[in-house]
């Protein structure tokens, strides 16, 4: 069901951002991992909502065909993009956040 797979997928996108986010940054800010993995999972509830109801509004109003075989997973994975790069910006936000809390360190020259 494309329900499970977005959740499912965009709660581990979630935490491989978070994760290589930290990797990245060396010092990063926890909270922005927890933060950015816990969005992931409300992205997902509220993109199935949405794609339940846009299901349910195509089925009632245009055509009963549309909530059925390929309209219907590609309605899943196009909502599923939307998700993505919901999530990818907000991960580019918390960087740019971050960089502006905890500036780079100068460096010092050893010469």
């Amino acid at each position: 069901c494309m329900r499970k797979l977005i959740l499912a997928a965009l709660t581990l996108a979630g935490v491989g951002l978070a994760k290589s986010k930290k990797a990245n940054a060396g010092k990063g800010l926890a909270i922005a991992g927890i933060v950015l993995g816990a969005l992931a999972v409300i992205f997902a509830i509220l993109i199935n909502a949405v794609r339940v109801f846009l299901t349910g509004f195509l089925v009632y109003f245009v055509d009963p065909k549309l909530g059925e075989g390929f309209m219907h997973m590609t309605e899943g994975w196009l909502l599923f993009i939307v998700a993505f790069g919901m999530l990818g910006m907000l991960a580019w936000i918390a960087n740019a956040v971050e960089r502006r809390i905890r500036p780079e360190p100068a460096q010092v020259d050893h010469a």
